[in-house]
């Protein structure tokens, strides 16, 4: 069973509720799949918020798959915007949004929840053990799976100073904990995830 610290309950039944009412209301089930990385495409797009001053306008980005984009801006530029915009939480009221040159609107929001890894400024960490921690991305995953998930987050000198290893109890406030290593044990979770994309909302 996982705990948390009652502010991190909070954040995660936001999180969740959000991520369900999206499933709940999708439509293109036997939409495409996301089987092997694909550029993404925002082509001429224009949103705005209940059609007040466009957050974005004529805006265009390409990202090449297997690439790495940095996307930098004070709070409020947009960057989470086009998260959500990228996994149909919201739609653009102009342009168009291509994973592979699909359409998103082809895509089941479940598909591309599955293949597209987000990693949240909060960086959730639960009061288990590292390994129970992982196993939530991926719970049949092998000790083999883990150790190479935090390897290619660069987590392998960490994992090694750890008393227990992967048996070691975390600490949710982060005591015992950089900012960087919160991240990329979040980071490797997505890797466990084998995802398509993966995005960081900072």
């Amino acid at each position: 069973m996982l705990s948390a610290a009652p502010s991190e309950i909070i954040g995660l039944r936001n999180l969740a509720h959000f991520f369900s009412t999206a499933v709940e209301e999708d439509t293109t089930a036997d939409g495409p799949r996301l089987d092997k990385p694909e550029s993404i495409d925002f082509r001429n797009f224009l949103f705005s918020y209940n059609g007040d001053r466009p957050l974005f306008k004529d805006a265009s980005l390409h990202v090449p798959a297997g690439s790495t984009t940095v996307i930098h801006g004070p709070s409020g530029s947009g960057k989470s915007t086009l998260i959500q915009l990228l996994l149909r939480f919201r739609d653009p009221d102009k342009g168009s949004i291509t994973i592979g040159g699909i359409d998103i609107a082809r895509y089941s929001r479940s598909e591309l929840l599955r293949k597209i890894g987000v990693v949240t400024q909060d960086h959730y960490i639960f009061n288990e053990t590292l390994r129970q921690n992982l196993l939530v991305a991926k719970p049949d995953a092998t000790d083999e799976q883990l150790v190479e998930a935090l390897d290619k987050a660069l987590l392998s000198e960490f994992l090694d100073r750890l008393p227990n290893g992967l048996d070691t109890v975390l600490d949710p406030r982060g005591k015992g904990l950089s900012a960087g290593e919160r991240q990329r044990i979040c980071i490797a979770r997505m890797l466990l995830k084998n995802s398509r994309a993966l995005v960081e909302s900072g």
